[in-house]
């Protein structure tokens, strides 16, 4: 498991491992989760780092090829998150599933 922080292969950002998280959180307290998205999941979501960090991608079947699920979260008061998968393909807006 990568660990620090390191200039993305991607050309912009960075990518960061557990311990850069677990010293964020420790340090911005009582936040307990980073949530980050513009990275393509082909369930729309993904947990890391033990559910320290979160990644939400909305873009279902992205670029109409990737026939990728796409994900909303939703957050209550109390810090409590919920998850929605859904997905998108070329039909009519209306026609999409949940799960």
């Amino acid at each position: 498991q990568f660990q620090g922080a390191a200039d993305s292969d991607r050309g912009s950002g960075c990518i960061f491992g557990s311990d850069i998280v677990q010293e964020f959180l420790s340090n911005n307290r009582p936040l307990n989760l980073v949530i980050r998205s513009h990275q393509m999941k082909d369930e729309g979501f993904e947990r890391h780092f033990g559910g320290s960090v979160l990644t939400i991608f909305s873009a279902s079947n992205y670029c109409g090829t990737c026939h990728n699920d796409g994900a909303v979260m939703e957050m209550t008061p109390d810090n409590q998150y919920q998850v929605y998968r859904y997905y998108v393909g070329s039909t009519p807006l209306g026609h999409s599933k949940f799960s």
